[in-house]
């Protein structure tokens, strides 16, 4: 700990040059460069302070003492227009801490260190301060078991993290990058550690800049995608409601032609319908708004429901829905008309994309503590390279640019609906050809735990390694 020595650890700081201890040694700092010192406790963890204006340590013969952690001490406050970084040091030694940080201040860095022995320690040392930055020994007394790397990526990932490392090697600093660290200085080359810092501190920084406009930017998405999905609603209800009286007092002698481009006002109306709720539900569930009212249901009476809704579709296309399913009810604990939704989603997919006159088969059944779902058509099917990719935002099939027909909002609707109930939604080739998709949701309570993709972490982002 760098602190005054007994004589000075109260009262106003003295006049002249200040006799300071670090790493057991006394030295002397001049006044002026501590004029705007405050008072700190330790808080438990051993602290490190050095303005980066501060004149050469000099180690003196008498007097050595090492300072307790129990003992107050005096740090630095942040001066006008000048950044203090704070700083949590995983090192086992304290010699080599004193070597890093004085390498820092070196390189003109300002630092407020927390020093801790252990990754055992590290997660509470989080949970008790905020951090700019994380340094770390890559080698620690109590591996193996969680790495300081896995715990700061599981519990503040935003944190710029570099090895400063006694160990050696190419080999070990690209590991350490591709296991998510920013950065792997070795302790022989300490003169590398201040750029490494800095620019670890100004790529973290362009990503949370970065990331605020990418929320803004799908924010203001998410507006606009909810409020045309509510203002195309009015419409094409009066749509609807016309079509509907027309198709019901046609005249007798309506020509066929006349006739089919009835009946096609009203498909259409009905595909736009299903459009503009996408649309809607899309906006809710990305803008975390949509809220699920999950009970026990009977998932057989959920399914039977969305096939009869994909009729109209199915017998436009002079399709045949086979639907099996369980004598006994299969209750899982589901919002029913969310469910409905991502079910009708994945039906509709399957006419579209099966064939005309062909066969739309649905299938219910347990696994496990899992009610399952599969939807499969006969049609051309979807290639393993793409099955991944097909429920995200504007798929487009490779190497089809030609075809018209794309699945839409549909599926991305159906993955957010069945993530958010803590379930699973898969693409796979049907038996027999063409495309099978499956939904798996939990049956009880406890297994409904929402999953999120969301999420995206610096970790893993390669940076230049310090051979």
């Amino acid at each position: 700990c760098l602190g005054f020595t007994p004589d000075h650890t109260a009262g106003p700081i003295p006049a002249g040059p200040i006799q300071l201890s670090t790493n057991g040694y006394l030295a002397y700092i001049e006044q002026e460069q501590l004029a705007t010192c405050r008072r700190r406790r330790c808080n438990g963890w051993p602290k490190w302070s050095f303005p980066s204006n501060a004149g050469t340590v000099n180690p003196v013969a008498q007097g050595r003492r090492r300072l307790s952690k129990s003992e107050e001490c005096w740090v630095p406050s942040q001066k006008e227009g000048r950044e203090i970084l704070r700083i949590l040091h995983i090192e086992p030694s304290e010699s080599d801490a004193d070597r890093v940080l004085a390498a820092l201040v070196r390189g003109g860095i300002e630092c407020d260190a927390v020093r801790v022995e252990r990754a055992a320690d590290v997660e509470a040392a989080l949970a008790q301060d905020s951090f700019d930055l994380i340094l770390a020994e890559y080698v620690l007394p109590d591996a193996p078991g969680p790495s300081p790397l896995e715990v700061a990526g599981a519990t503040c990932p935003e944190i710029p993290f570099v090895f400063v490392s006694s160990a050696r090697g190419e080999e070990l600093a690209a590991a350490a990058v591709r296991a998510g660290a920013d950065d792997y200085v070795p302790k022989q080359r300490l003169n590398l550690l201040a750029p490494a810092v800095r620019r670890a501190i100004e790529e973290a920084r362009q990503h949370e800049a970065q990331a605020a406009v990418d929320s803004r930017r799908q924010r203001l998405q998410d507006e606009f995608v909810s409020r045309l999905g509510h203002d195309l609603r009015s419409p094409l209800t009066a749509i609807k409601a016309s079509i509907g009286v027309v198709l019901a007092n046609e005249p007798p002698g309506t020509t066929e032609p006349l006739h089919r481009m009835f009946r096609n006002i009203d498909y259409s109306a009905d595909q736009m319908a299903v459009l503009a709720g996408n649309l809607a539900e899309l906006a809710r569930l990305q803008a975390g708004r949509a809220d699920l009212r999950r009970e026990p249901n009977d998932v057989s009476a959920v399914v039977a429901h969305a096939v009869k809704v994909i009729e109209p579709y199915a017998q436009r296309r002079e399709q045949r829905v086979a639907h099996a399913a369980p004598a006994e009810p299969v209750v899982a604990f589901v919002d029913n008309v969310r469910l409905e939704r991502a079910l009708t989603n994945l039906l509709i997919n399957a006419s579209k994309f099966g064939t005309v006159g062909g066969t739309i088969r649905v299938e219910l059944g347990k696994r496990e503590d899992m009610a399952v779902i599969e939807v499969a058509d006969d049609g051309p099917g979807i290639p393993a390279s793409e099955r991944e990719r097909v429920f995200d935002h504007f798929f487009s099939p490779i190497g089809e640019p030609a075809r018209q027909e794309r699945p839409g909002l549909g599926l991305l609707v159906s993955r957010s609906i069945v993530e958010l109930h803590g379930g699973q939604i898969w693409a796979a080739e049907a038996p027999g050809g063409g495309a099978l998709f499956g939904v798996g949701v939990p049956l009880t309570e406890s297994g409904a735990s929402p999953t999120t993709n969301g999420h995206v972490s610096r970790r893993g982002r390669r940076s230049k390694v310090a051979p």
